[in-house]
C-alpha cells in the first residue's frame, strides 16, 4: 500500500527553510488568527497505480488541495499559497519519513477563495496539485 500522499507532503513542507514561518496541517484551526501563516493539505480524488515495471512499487497519484490563509493583505495570502506551491513543483524524489514525494504537478491555481468564517482582514488562496508519492 502507498503512503499516505497528505503525510508525505506536510512532512516535505515542514523542513522547507523557505516556509519556517509557516504553519501547516489537514484541518484549518479554530482559532485561525493565532496560527497565521497557515495552510491546510486536503486530498480531494485521485487514486493508487498498479506497480511499475521500472520501480515495482504502488504509487499513489493523490489530487490535494492547497489552502492558505495569511493576513493582512490579500496579496499575503496569494505569495504564501505560490510560494508552497512552488517549492513542492520544484522537488523531484525526496523522502520524507513516511514515503518518497516522487513528483508535483500544478493542476490550478493559485486563485483567490474569500473565507467568511474567517476574522476580518484575514485573506485565503487555495490552489490544487497533484502528487506521486510511493
Amino acid at each position: 500500500m502507498p503512503p499516505d500522499a497528505e503525510t508525505v507532503v506536510l512532512q516535505w513542507l515542514r523542513t522547507r527553510p523557505n516556509l519556517s514561518a509557516v504553519r501547516f496541517g489537514t484541518t484549518r484551526p479554530a482559532d485561525l488568527s493565532r496560527h497565521l501563516p497557515f495552510v491546510a493539505i486536503s486530498r480531494i480524488g485521485g487514486g493508487g497505480a498498479a506497480p511499475s515495471w521500472r520501480g515495482g512499487l504502488l504509487v499513489d497519484r493523490a489530487g490535494l488541495t492547497l489552502t492558505g490563509w495569511a493576513k493582512p493583505h490579500r496579496a499575503d495570502a496569494r505569495g504564501l499559497v505560490r510560494t508552497v506551491v512552488y517549492e513542492l513543483s520544484t522537488t523531484r524524489g525526496v523522502i520524507a519519513k513516511a514515503g518518497v514525494l516522487v513528483r508535483v504537478m500544478v493542476l490550478a491555481g493559485p486563485m483567490p477563495l474569500p473565507d467568511r468564517n474567517a476574522p476580518e482582514g484575514i485573506h485565503r488562496f487555495v490552489a490544487t496539485v497533484q502528487a506521486i508519492v510511493r
